[in-house]
């Protein structure tokens, strides 16, 4: 039992080894880290905005006590910067579409093991989770 439970790990880490690497090869792969490394050509702009994000976050417990308005208005600021520049709408858009393909090969993936386990049917929810039942 041992030995085909290894055997069979040892099969998948290959399949999934091969899947990553053609994704890798495919277009939506490529097109993300172009947009990244773009992106990333605007380091002083995305340090800053992180920077001041962190800082931010860090103060939340404090708020009631001390007026962070300045540092609030300072993330919007940086944020409104960097969400105007090109490359971060052209990185989003390549993220998204990314996400979407890893989505499609997750969904292929398992698309068996979904219906054998019948997933889709075990467990009904409302529209709105938040609705009184």
């Amino acid at each position: 039992f041992v030995d085909q439970y290894v055997g069979d790990v040892k099969v998948m880490n290959e399949t999934i080894a091969a899947l990553i690497q053609a994704l890798k090869e495919e277009e939506v792969y490529r097109q993300y880290n172009v947009c990244l490394r773009e992106l990333n050509n605007h380091h002083e702009l995305l340090a800053a905005y992180q920077k001041a994000k962190q800082e931010y976050m860090d103060m939340r417990p404090y708020f009631k006590y001390q007026d962070f308005s300045d540092l609030k208005a300072r993330v919007q600021q940086l944020s409104s910067e960097l969400t105007q520049l090109e490359s971060y709408q052209d990185y989003m858009r390549s993220l998204h579409q990314l996400e979407a393909r890893l989505e499609e090969i997750t969904a292929q993936i398992f698309k068996d093991v979904f219906e054998q386990a019948e997933v889709k049917s075990c467990v009904s929810l409302p529209g709105n989770i938040n609705e009184e039942i």
